[in-house]
């Protein structure tokens, strides 16, 4: 009887693979068509270059504002008005905290910003602002964010407040502007796109410091939150080779390799090098180590069950390494993986029900708990960067930031048949007609806050990484694809995460301050992340006629 079980395991897992498969060549075929329709489409020409050609942050950024200038777009940065924010309510929040920094008001200032610091104030967050141009937002919006930073730093260094009530007024902005997760959700053939996003996230110092992966992006998240920060630019160039080594030391490159794991270059390859670099820390160590809240989405079992999310709250002695494996456990490698845990006298020890729970383990309805609402509810996480890495997923997603070259109803027809495909799978999730192993790949959870989604963009040339041996050039394009998928959303991204991570390094300078009993005085001033460029240089830039 569990030969026979294992066997049906054994079909429904290559079925669900061949599946992923054929849903990957249909998205391949979408992005492709699109691609070549956009390259004949005048200044939207320049999506397709931004997106393929670019290989630098310096090299996109530089096409990036030529492409805008050519279209004669550019110009509306300079121009304030705009129903998609309050620029009036903006316009008047900049020339008041401008105001008080002049006169060196401390107290007006700080209860200005106790009720204006939100992340998304005026709706200066929506997408829509973004979409015009390639190279940023309006200008109003820049240098009211620029100006909160300049408040927020002289409020730090000022005199006129005592030090408990500096640290009472960030403490409460830090709570009330909430956290950002990077989220790495899924991948198989497609996890190194993860990395790309990561590294280009932290070259421009936006790497939040909650992470959070499933399945092959789990791999990811572990790696990333077990390093402290001056040891990531080293191995963010070093990854590549490093990988490559492992990955060449494989010959067995066939189509049942592809069947079996979905890919040619499976996820041993990667999760070896993981584990090689993770070692045996446990989700609390690696806090201390990093200060980096890292979480593994792992599955209570392979067929039902709600996702546990695993990190230093919920299971602070399990080893790191073996929740990335357990959230692998639907590829047919890691199918058997048992989750392991340090004791007190550092041995490690499997997880058995006496010492570990799963929890909502018979649940099968689909409005049980996600992975989601659980971050937001440990992390206070109201913000998420998803890199979604999943191609069965993609016809129902709208990508926020994509330059359309579709506009008024075309682009509303084109929208409302991603969102009645969601809308179909969700019913028959629903009604209980949707298998489990089917739902991970054609029904995404609900996400409680506001967030970002950021695809890869393929084309029919992508397709043959699924079915040739890698090489390191392959490693290093996927690697740049995830970088390419990002470069387009450091402008938004710039503007909602700015001043979280400006609270987050003076609420760090400030309780080190207390704990040693140094003064602020002999402190240095927290990095202050910048924005791309200031108004004076646009200006200089470009003559507004």
């Amino acid at each position: 009887m569990n030969s026979v079980s294992r066997s049906w395991r054994t079909i429904w897992g290559s079925a669900s693979t061949v599946w992923l498969l054929v849903l990957s060549f249909f998205e391949w075929l979408f992005s492709a068509t699109s691609i070549s329709q956009a390259r004949g489409f005048d200044h939207r020409k320049g999506q397709t270059v931004l997106k393929r050609d670019c290989c630098t942050w310096d090299d996109w950024k530089e096409l990036a504002t030529a492409v805008d200038k050519k279209s004669g777009r550019w110009k509306g940065r300079f121009d304030p008005i705009s129903d998609k924010y309050d620029y009036s309510l903006i316009e008047r929040c900049t020339s008041t905290l401008k105001l008080y920094r002049t006169k060196r008001e401390a107290y007006p200032m700080l209860m200005f910003l106790r009720s204006s610091l939100l992340r998304n104030f005026g709706n200066i967050g929506d997408s829509g602002l973004y979409t015009e141009n390639y190279s940023g937002t309006k200008i109003l919006i820049e240098e009211y964010v620029r100006e909160v930073n300049r408040c927020l730093e002289f409020l730090f260094l000022t005199k006129k407040l005592s030090l408990e009530e500096k640290h009472g007024f960030y403490s409460a902005a830090k709570v009330s502007f909430g956290t950002t997760c990077l989220y790495f959700n899924g991948g198989t053939a497609f996890g190194l796109y993860h990395f790309g996003v990561a590294k280009a996230l932290w070259e421009r110092s936006l790497l939040p410091r909650v992470l959070a992966g499933s399945a092959s992006g789990a791999l990811i998240a572990a790696f990333l939150g077990v390093h402290r920060d001056e040891e990531l630019d080293g191995l963010f160039q070093t990854f590549p080779d490093e990988l490559w080594e492992i990955c060449k030391s494989t010959s067995d490159y066939s189509l049942a390799k592809v069947i079996k794991y979905g890919n040619m270059l499976d996820i041993s390859m990667i999760a070896s090098f993981v584990h090689k670099c993770v070692g045996d820390l446990t989700f609390q160590e690696a806090f201390e180590k990093t200060n980096r809240a890292t979480n593994i989405i792992a599955p209570p079992s392979v067929t039902s069950g709600s996702p546990q999310v695993l990190n230093y709250h919920t299971a602070p002695n399990v080893l790191v390494w073996s929740a990335t494996c357990a959230s692998n456990s639907w590829a047919a490698i890691y199918r058997s993986t048992s989750l392991l845990a340090k004791s007190p006298d550092g041995t490690v020890e499997v997880c058995t029900p006496e010492n570990f729970v799963w929890p909502y383990a018979s649940m099968h309805h689909p409005t049980r708990p996600n992975s989601y609402a659980r971050i937001s509810e440990l992390f206070n996480v109201n913000h998420f960067i998803i890199t979604q890495s999943r191609p069965s997923l993609f016809p129902t997603f709208h990508d926020e930031l994509y330059h359309h070259k579709h506009t008024g109803y075309t682009l509303k027809v084109i929208r409302l048949f991603g969102l009645e495909m969601a809308y179909r799978f969700r019913q028959m999730d629903i009604l209980g007609l949707l298998p489990i192993k089917l739902r991970r790949f054609l029904v995404d959870d609900f996400i409680p806050s506001a967030y970002i989604t950021l695809t890869p963009t393929f084309s029919f040339s992508d397709i043959r990484h699924a079915f040739t041996k890698p090489s390191l050039q392959d490693i290093q394009y996927w690697i740049l694809v995830g970088e390419r998928a990002t470069w387009q959303a450091i402008p938004l991204l710039l503007i909602r995460c700015k001043n979280e991570f400006s609270l987050n390094d003076y609420c760090e300078q400030i309780a080190f301050s207390k704990t040693t009993k140094i003064p602020l005085d002999s402190i240095s001033t927290p990095f202050v992340m910048a924005l791309e460029e200031s108004e004076d240089k646009l200006l200089k830039n470009f003559k507004v006629k």
